[in-house]
């Protein structure tokens, strides 16, 4: 567990300095501007979360950082999760909830039949999810 904390705060480390650098997009600096959140799914594997649709994924231990859309919108990414199963849950807002089965290469939008902002989302048994937000 230590050597796995070990590597996380590292990873941190190298968004940080990637995100500070000179040669990073506005974009990739947006990141830690607009409080985004980072959710390590392995080793070399980071996903970063934000304001305004911001998604920005790396697959070699924060060396390159690499934008990608996820939606339509540019909806504020709140919160994102992984279930005991590996599951990945994102919340947002306008209702936002997708799910990924494999590491955040695709996601699914869930009906969430409520239109406010989620804050948050917690995977609390295989097949249900604890969702809150603005209200509630």
């Amino acid at each position: 567990m230590r050597e796995t904390g070990a590597r996380a705060h590292a990873m941190l480390r190298a968004l940080v300095i990637v995100d500070v650098g000179p040669e990073v997009s506005d974009r990739g600096r947006a990141a830690i501007k607009l409080g985004g959140q980072l959710l390590v799914i392995d080793s070399r594997h980071v996903i970063a979360i934000g304001a305004y649709g911001l998604f920005l994924e790396t697959t070699d231990a924060g060396k390159n950082w690499v934008p990608r859309s996820i939606m339509t919108d540019d909806m504020h990414l709140n919160r994102l999760t992984r279930g005991a199963d590996g599951t990945l849950f994102l919340a947002g807002e306008r209702g936002t909830l997708l799910r990924s089965d494999d590491n955040g290469a695709t996601w699914t939008k869930l009906d969430a039949h409520y239109n406010g902002s989620f804050y948050g989302v917690l995977a609390v048994a295989p097949s249900r999810l604890l969702a809150y937000g603005l209200r509630g």
